[in-house]
């Protein structure tokens, strides 16, 4: 399988689903398509003097955009590299990462709702499942350095479309 997508498609479909955040109505519009939305499946971040830091997927980055991609319409389904369960990093799960602090539960209401314990398997996913996407979001944290960046099906030559 080979997954690929344009940095161009990345920034609208981010900048989209900011803007989204600020301006989507609060019921859920019809289905709009779905995105794929592909986490890490690390817990932790080897650093260069062989520590090691528990880390995983960043609550903010992940809740913000995705709870603005269900307010369009667009249906989500998760993926990591083996299909292993992803993890928050839990220093991400503080006030301080959100505006107030009713906005930090509600992220963490709502990610605690998605099923990222059973997430597909990257390297299941082939062509024919790829262009039933419309998109592609991969939230931040640190838990992407230690196995997105390398991951070769991540990285491949076709785009989805």
């Amino acid at each position: 399988m080979k997954l690929a997508l344009s940095l161009a498609l990345l920034s609208v479909l981010l900048l989209s689903a900011d803007a989204l955040a600020q301006t989507a109505p609060a019921a859920p519009a019809p289905s709009a398509g779905r995105i794929l939305v592909v986490l890490s499946a690390e817990n932790r971040l080897t650093l260069r003097d062989g520590k090691v830091h528990p880390t995983g997927f960043f609550l903010s980055e992940l809740a913000g955009p995705t709870q603005a991609l269900r307010r369009a319409g667009y249906q989500l389904a998760f993926a990591t590299p083996g299909g292993r369960a992803a993890v928050m990093d839990r220093s991400s799960d503080q006030d301080q990462y959100f505006p107030r602090p009713e906005e930090r539960k509600a992220a963490r209401e709502f990610v605690d709702q998605l099923d990222l314990g059973h997430p597909l398997s990257l390297q299941s996913l082939g062509e024919k499942e790829l262009a039933g996407f419309a998109g592609l979001f991969i939230p931040g944290g640190h838990a992407p350095m230690e196995d997105l960046y390398q991951d070769k099906e991540l990285g491949g030559a076709s785009q989805i479309r």
